[in-house]
């Protein structure tokens, strides 16, 4: 089965969704939260996988809480999806033992 292909417009539209909805509950203008390049930043880290749909709204919320750029919530908060299963497998490995 191959892969699904990223989408980035639909990947900006959802984070537009997720900033409009903080906007309106602060009662502030999106821009004035978070600039477009920091949303840049966070589907950047969406594509590659370091982060997924879940994550990303945690940093949004943290970026624009101020917090820092993107990268800077996401390293403060520990966010980064973790695709090393060595450790699993082991611990699986172990438990069959």
């Amino acid at each position: 089965m191959p892969e699904p292909q990223f989408d980035r417009a639909c990947q900006r539209k959802e984070q537009s969704g997720k900033i409009a909805r903080l906007a309106n509950a602060q009662d502030a203008a999106p821009a004035s939260l978070i600039t477009s390049a920091q949303v840049a930043e966070v589907v950047a880290l969406v594509e590659p996988g370091a982060l997924n749909d879940r994550l990303a709204r945690p940093v949004v919320e943290g970026v624009t809480a101020g917090e820092g750029s993107p990268a800077e919530v996401v390293a403060a908060r520990g966010l980064q999806v973790v695709s090393d299963d060595g450790a699993l497998i082991t611990a699986v490995d172990a438990a069959l033992a």
